[in-house]
């Protein structure tokens, strides 16, 4: 959506009604065509990347049992919705499925960071390297939700749906989605890992999941129900 400025004509709030009120450049509306191309990117390219990072979210929990555990007592308390809002953001900062944002384009010379780029060069900043900077985030390799819960994520230190103009127009609705299955599934059962070991990544295009597709194995919290596993790979939570 380059170019294209919001302008409140729509009572409403949701990302249709912000599609319509956005106008380019020339003040001209965007076109079905645009809206419907919009949409579907939401959809479709949310779907993979929401899938993915959900499968992250319950391979760090089930190897992570303090997590899970605070986690768990958190929603059967109905205690707010912090502690869930910050495991999601741990997940995302330690866990990015894109592991760098949007490429940018220079247009005109430009210095960073002591080094000069000259027009045509294509940057790109890395999410992952940042998120795991220690001077940013200590023992960066730990999660621990707990450090989101007094601090927001900073707009350049935390930033797995990209930023600027074109930050991710689904990101409200992933974390919705993401927070919406967390509550499902820990209200309901124990978190656990067939296997210590952590998972490595794999990539599938542009994004990045669990190597080994994040087996987890659910104890439902009645011990009268029967135990069954969980394959949260990409292809089976959206």
């Amino acid at each position: 959506m380059a170019g294209v400025e919001q302008h409140g004509q729509h009572d409403r709030a949701d990302v249709l009604a912000m599609l319509l009120d956005a106008r380019h450049e020339d003040g001209s509306p965007m076109s079905k065509q645009e809206v419907r191309d919009e949409l579907m990117t939401l959809l479709v390219a949310g779907h993979e990347t929401t899938a993915s990072e959900l499968s992250w979210a319950f391979e760090r929990l089930a190897r992570t049992p303090r997590v899970a555990r605070r986690l768990a007592e958190a929603i059967a308390a109905g205690d707010g919705d912090a502690y869930v809002t910050a495991t999601v953001q741990e997940t995302l900062r330690h866990r990015p499925v894109l592991p760098q944002a949007a490429p940018r384009l220079v247009k005109k010379p430009v210095e960073i960071g002591g080094f000069r780029y000259p027009e045509g060069v294509c940057l790109a900043a890395n999410s992952y390297l940042i998120h795991h900077d220690p001077e940013i985030y200590p023992d960066p390799y730990e999660f621990r939700p707990e450090r989101f819960l007094d601090t927001q994520p900073g707009t350049y230190t935390w930033f797995p749906f990209g930023g600027g103009r074109r930050r991710c127009l689904g990101a409200s609705f992933a974390l919705l989605e993401m927070k919406v299955v967390l509550r499902a599934v820990l209200g309901r059962a124990e978190v656990t890992a067939p296997s210590a070991a952590g998972e490595g990544s794999r990539r599938r295009g542009i994004t990045l999941s669990p190597r080994r597709g994040a087996l987890t194995v659910l104890r439902p919290v009645r011990a009268e129900a029967p135990e069954v596993a969980l394959g949260v790979a990409r292809d089976e939570v959206a």
